[in-house]
């Protein structure tokens, strides 16, 4: 079994790599995380102030440890085929339970005592930006320990996902040795709506969206602009509802009211779908995102705007950043593996590559639009208020935007340079309409 996870490991060393250096960023942020957390209980702060700033890193810690979940199952996933492989041979639950011991433990350790490290130099980074207004301290021995539990509750959450992965291997063995990744939805199948009749017009959901577009604009020019404290958590959450709906939902209604003359444009039609499978596929991580990072400078609204602890807003922000970037890279490499039928289907049917890569630049447009640009909107508001009321200097509230915004550039430019690569190769190969490869 050694040799076979030795051999397992070289054949796959890409995929392996890179779950072990998201995991060995993941426990160093968690370190970060935890010394931030340990420095706030040390001080003596305001109640409203300690409940706000201290609950900052108690969030990012929970959310760092929910996408070292996100990231070990989409990772077991992939590894479907392989276990019905070692089912098939006869191989036992038992030795399949210690093939996951020697892989994933030792990548988890390794990626624990390496992330010790590197969190450590982090928080010298931090300290040397902050050397100016502050410099805070913190026990290693304590954020250690503490670590330790985020550890084990990962390994914990891995062997329980392994553990209903295999039983539903056990349970669909033929369907798993026929196919090296399971595609739930059909490319063609329209996942816009759930109404069954087209003809019917959703005037309910017309009424929401309206009502909630109105609450969007209404709540964020209100959170600028009212300095009442109760109700700025109110309109907080109404417009933290307002983006969730329109995010997950606004697309499909537009595709209901205009049905008919959306299936008369096959590039629009396909681009919309196309946009609801990849949102699909993303829904959790970017329903997260929209959430967490508005969340941050919310939070930050509270503060005193003379206090120099606000300035630890600007490492949680770039460290979230970067954990949900990297937990939608990892979930976007397994849709793009389901693209390639798509791809190959398409061509057959006679689209060239040019109107694919419309289809696509359409997608990752609206990709853009609804899960970039919205959070960002709402991010640049709350910024105003926040340098108005001095709560961070215009520079550094500028940067995190800047920031924020060349982090999905970047995403954004892969994104369309991968799938342009994906089309030339899928379209090439008759295979890829045969199985999903």
């Amino acid at each position: 079994m050694f040799v076979f996870t030795i051999k397992t490991i070289k054949s796959q060393k890409k995929s392996y790599l890179l779950y072990f250096v998201m995991m060995t960023l993941l426990f160093a942020f968690e370190f970060c995380f935890i010394a931030m957390f340990d420095y706030l209980n040390q001080l003596l702060l305001d109640p409203i102030i300690f409940m706000a700033i201290s609950f900052i890193p108690f969030m990012s810690l929970f959310i760092s440890v929910v996408l070292s979940a996100f990231l070990s199952q989409y990772f077991i996933q992939s590894k479907q085929h392989e276990f019905s492989m070692l089912l098939m041979f006869g191989r036992k639950a038992q030795d399949l339970f210690v093939y996951l011991w020697i892989q994933f433990g030792t990548i988890l350790l390794t990626a624990f005592i390496i992330g010790i490290g590197l969190g450590i130099l982090l928080i010298e980074m931090i300290n040397i930006f902050l050397a100016n207004h502050f410099t805070f301290f913190y026990s290693i021995p304590y954020t250690i320990f503490i670590d330790i539990f985020a550890l084990i509750f990962t390994l914990i959450i891995v062997f329980a996902l392994s553990a209903k992965q295999l039983t539903y291997i056990d349970c669909h063995m033929m369907e798993t040795l026929h196919q090296k990744t399971t595609q739930e939805i059909a490319p063609y199948q329209i996942f816009m709506s759930r109404h069954y009749y087209k003809r019917k017009i959703p005037f309910s959901r017309i009424f929401i969206s309206i009502i909630e577009i109105i609450i969007l604009f209404y709540s964020i020019d209100a959170l600028v602009h009212n300095t009442i404290l109760q109700n700025k958590l109110i309109y907080f959450l109404l417009c933290f509802s307002s983006i969730i709906y329109l995010s997950n939902q606004f697309i499909p209604l537009i595709f209901d009211l205009f049905h008919k003359q959306i299936t008369h444009h096959s590039l629009l039609f396909h681009s919309l779908t196309s946009y609801m499978y990849l949102t699909h596929q993303l829904l959790s991580i970017t329903n997260i995102h929209s959430i967490v990072l508005p969340s941050l400078f919310m939070l930050l609204m509270l503060c005193d705007p003379n206090n120099h602890i606000t300035l630890l807003v600007v490492p949680y922000f770039i460290m979230l950043l970067i954990l949900l970037l990297m937990c939608i890279v990892m979930k976007y490499m397994f849709y793009l593996q389901s693209l390639k039928k798509i791809y190959a289907t398409q061509g057959a049917l006679g689209y060239s590559i040019h109107q694919l890569f419309q289809i696509s630049l359409l997608k990752n447009l609206f990709f853009f639009l609804f899960i970039v640009l919205i959070p960002y909107l709402y991010i640049h508001y709350l910024g105003q208020y926040i340098i108005q009321n001095q709560i961070l200097e215009s520079q550094i509230m500028y940067g995190l935007e800047i920031f924020y915004f060349i982090s999905y550039l970047i995403f954004m430019v892969s994104m369309i340079y991968k799938e342009k690569q994906f089309m030339k190769e899928a379209t090439s190969y008759v295979k890829y309409l045969n199985r999903s490869e």
